[in-house]
């Protein structure tokens, strides 16, 4: 797959991605860092950041939801829940009401306009 730069401000968030598998690069300082969606928790849009969370680290990428959210639409299993919040649905420990509850006992909220896709996604007996 080829280089995606989206442009925010003055600097650009870098995803590339490898062909051998789902990981991809972000650039946070002056690094590219690779990352496993498997491994991915959540992705917490705070303004022009963004915080990845992943089972081993959190990286800051300078960003929005919307920058990234074209890069990561392919993953069926990375779903946008919230205007802030991306979560990986496999890490998923539990839903109550309207929050999600993940592997790692981190609370995310869903957010009414998401919720119906949300459960679409899921796989409900």
């Amino acid at each position: 797959m080829p280089v995606l730069a989206i442009q925010t401000s003055h600097k650009a968030t870098t995803v590339v991605s490898d062909k051998d598998d789902d990981s991809f690069y972000v650039k946070s300082d002056k690094r590219l860092i690779k990352i496993d969606p498997g491994e991915l928790l959540y992705i917490e849009g705070m303004r022009n950041y963004l915080c990845i969370y992943t089972t081993s680290e959190k990286v800051m990428v300078h960003g929005t939801l919307s920058s990234i959210e074209e890069n990561l639409k392919h993953l069926e299993y990375i779903c946008r829940v919230h205007k802030s919040f991306f979560i990986n649905l496999r890490m998923i420990n539990y839903i109550e009401q309207q929050v999600i509850v993940l592997t790692n006992k981190k609370t995310i909220p869903v957010g009414s306009s998401y919720r119906d896709k949300v459960y679409e996604k899921l796989n409900i007996i």
